[in-house]
């Protein structure tokens, strides 16, 4: 069982797994994508955003949500105690709310944002990532789940600009709570 559960959230391209990436670098994270626990649950599925989206909206769908913390649980059941993980990411509440429940006062949920012109910048200069991407971010913000994951900001414990805060202070932030 885990230590620490950190949740991340925040629109494609909002700074998630460079956060995710630098607590697993100076404080020894386990990360967990979602995109992975999607392909645990669903092997033979393509490795690209719109079936991933699609495929996680389905099971939202199906498990009002749940099936997060159920493949969460299978992941992190055999790490040591102590160990802190770090979801990367969280895209409903009802996800989020299923973790709190399932690991209590040992989840922390950080939100983080960026104008939309950045996030736009930031995804066209991609390359090379674990899963096909959409062509452009345009296509990323036709997903509805997508469109709604700003929302979480309001149920989160802590909501970072990442245009305003340089990648240390993003992470100092993460790392003070």
């Amino acid at each position: 069982m885990a230590g620490l559960v950190v949740l991340l959230s925040g629109s494609v391209a909002a700074g998630k797994s460079t956060l995710a990436e630098e607590l697993r670098r100076h404080f020894d994270f386990h990360v967990v994508k979602t995109w992975q626990l999607l392909l645990s649950v669903r092997p033979d599925a393509n490795q690209d955003r719109d079936t991933l989206q699609r495929l996680g909206e389905e099971l939202d769908r199906k498990t009002e949500g749940r099936w997060v913390v159920e493949e969460l649980d299978k992941v992190i059941r055999d790490l040591d105690a102590e160990m802190c993980v770090v979801v990367d990411a969280v895209r409903i509440s009802k996800q989020i709310d299923h973790i709190r429940r399932g690991f209590g006062r040992r989840v922390k949920h950080i939100h983080l944002h960026a104008p939309l012109t950045k996030l736009t910048e930031r995804y066209n200069s991609r390359s090379g990532g674990s899963i096909e991407e959409f062509k452009s971010y345009d296509e990323v913000r036709q997903n509805r789940t997508e469109l709604e994951v700003p929302t979480l900001r309001t149920v989160a414990d802590v909501v970072v600009d990442t245009t305003r805060n340089t990648k240390d202070d993003v992470l100092v932030r993460a790392a003070c709570h």
